[in-house]
């Protein structure tokens, strides 16, 4: 998914690979957001997100900028803001806007704490 992201973050967009549940049963939750911790990728999640997906639940796992599978050629940095801007633009372009629930591992969940100080009607 290409992401677009502000000028002062990026040149242009960035590709941010993820994976989701794609199940098709409607859930009474919010969605997931999967927040991974330093240096991994998406696929920390490969075992979790099928269950998450038999259960009905809505759920993604981007790789944060630097870490993973995402292309940070664009980007002028991979720093806090950074990873920041590009996790709120995954939430506003991938999943609508729409308040979801955050889970973050290890430093992940240092990031979602930081994404929910920039922007709490984000977080459900």
């Amino acid at each position: 998914m290409d992401l677009n992201l502000p000028a002062e973050v990026a040149s242009g967009p960035v590709r941010t690979t993820y994976l989701r549940t794609s199940s098709s049963m409607p859930s009474a939750l919010p969605p997931l957001m999967l927040v991974l911790g330093f240096d991994i990728s998406c696929r920390e999640y490969r075992r979790l997100l099928p269950l998450l997906e038999a259960a009905g639940i809505e759920a993604y796992a981007p790789c944060v900028a630097g870490w993973g599978f995402t292309e940070t050629t664009n980007m002028r940095g991979v720093g806090v803001g950074e990873k920041r801007a590009q996790l709120l633009a995954f939430h506003d372009q991938v999943l609508g806007g729409r308040p979801a629930i955050w889970v973050g591992a290890s430093l992940g969940a240092c990031i979602a704490l930081d994404c929910y100080k920039a922007r709490p009607n984000a977080f459900s």
